[in-house]
């Protein structure tokens, strides 16, 4: 169907699903008539879809729009017209090249932008700061002088909950500082920043405590092309995260340095940093040829799965033990600076990081039984040459590994 046209009297009707129609061309003006009580319309997935009717604004009541990957290239002026609109879905818009006029949908809660063509920059910035009930964004930021606006907006920063930061000029930002994003979900970093730093929480911001994790709700993170970092240490305020995937980054030295964790952990702050990755499921590592080390000692990793690595020829050992990735009963563990231990008198090997309780004895633990692993790499010689923490280690995760073609 390439057209759809008429005039339905249907004032009753409130969701209309048109998504996945490959033909779909137009619809007409029309159409939209007589559907004031429409509450719910889906357009996704129409990629021959290329723009929508002024008459969209005889939707008084439209609360949800998805028009996700179609080519629209511009929105109507219609569209400013829907003063309930609640939740505006314009990702994977490829050919759509502005949404001025967006602060006019003063409901609008949630808006979904990532991958769309137009590039965000300051104007826009400041019509998304006037949309005063904006709850969810999705993200990508292309500009340094957009980035710095954007992330350093309070409000805005914490309506992020996928975030794609790609392109920015190399020389404008040398240090990437990321401030506090509770509800950020997934961040893609691809540029040539040497450094990224976080931006320490105010206590009086959000009513959060000042010890609270800086990335709570960070499931999912890809790092790529950023040629210029050496470790990304930061990953040490995300407990949750469940999925990481670094490439293509030529200097990267440390997955988190224990230099850096050391140093940039205060005391109130470790009491509530767990020991690193508690829920990491999937950690992918490729085309690192500095990569020397992910953590400095093993680690529980409780539930990880799956780990592959590829061109990280100097990556020697990976941070298992014999008791790592088991299932056991949840138990916070702490852990804190070897100088905060200093300051209590408190006696710890030189150059280490100790547990804050003692170290969870996992062949003791009632019920703790190995899980199922799978770790997967590409050169033979990586494994010819790897080195394990010792002989129980090897025996636990030796027939867990799997040489492959590709991952």
């Amino acid at each position: 169907m390439e057209l759809i046209s008429g005039s339905p009297k249907c004032p009753g009707l409130t969701t209309l699903l048109l998504q996945g129609n490959k033909k779909l061309v137009n619809i007409s003006g029309e159409f939209f008539s007589f559907m004031s009580g429409l509450l719910v319309l889906d357009l996704s997935s129409n990629r021959g879809l290329t723009r929508l009717p002024e008459q969209i604004s005889e939707l008084v009541s439209l609360r949800y729009l998805d028009l996700s990957n179609t080519n629209i290239v511009k929105l109507p002026g219609g569209l400013q017209e829907l003063k309930k609109l609640i939740h505006l879905n314009l990702e994977f818009t490829w050919k759509l090249e502005s949404i001025s006029g967006i602060s006019n949908l003063w409901s609008l809660k949630t808006l979904g932008l990532l991958h769309s063509k137009m590039s965000i920059d300051l104007s826009l910035v400041e019509e998304l700061e006037r949309l005063e009930h904006l709850e969810v964004v999705t993200i990508d930021i292309s500009s340094s002088v957009v980035a710095e606006k954007l992330l350093c907006s309070n409000r805005l920063v914490q309506c992020f909950k996928e975030v794609d930061i790609k392109k920015l000029q190399e020389e404008s930002v040398r240090a990437l500082t990321l401030p506090t994003m509770v509800n950020l979900q997934r961040l893609n970093i691809e540029c040539g920043m040497r450094d990224i730093k976080i931006e320490k929480i105010n206590s009086s911001f959000g009513n959060k405590s000042p010890t609270a994790p800086y990335f709570p709700n960070l499931s999912s993170v890809f790092i790529r092309h950023c040629n210029d970092l050496k470790d990304l240490t930061w990953l040490l305020f995300s407990p949750n995260l469940t999925f990481l995937e670094v490439g293509f980054s030529k200097q990267l030295e440390e997955i988190i340095s224990e230099e850096k964790a050391v140093s940039c952990v205060t005391e109130e702050e470790a009491t509530c940093i767990t020991v690193p990755f508690p829920k990491l499921k999937n950690l992918t590592l490729s085309d690192l040829p500095m990569l020397k080390s992910i953590y400095w000692s093993p680690l529980p990793f409780p539930c990880l799965k799956k780990i592959s690595v590829s061109g990280c020829l100097k990556l020697r050992k990976l941070p298992l033990d014999s008791n790592s990735v088991v299932m056991v009963e949840h138990r916070d563990i702490h852990w804190i600076p070897l100088s905060l231990y200093s300051q209590r008198n408190i006696n710890v090997q030189p150059n280490a990081i100790r547990l804050r309780r003692n170290p969870l004895d996992f062949t003791s633990t009632s019920g703790a039984v190995p899980k199922e692993i799978v770790i997967n790499y590409k050169n033979k010689e990586w494994m010819e040459g790897f080195e394990w923490e010792d002989e129980a280690t090897r025996l636990r995760f030796l027939p867990s590994c799997m040489l492959l073609g590709i991952f």
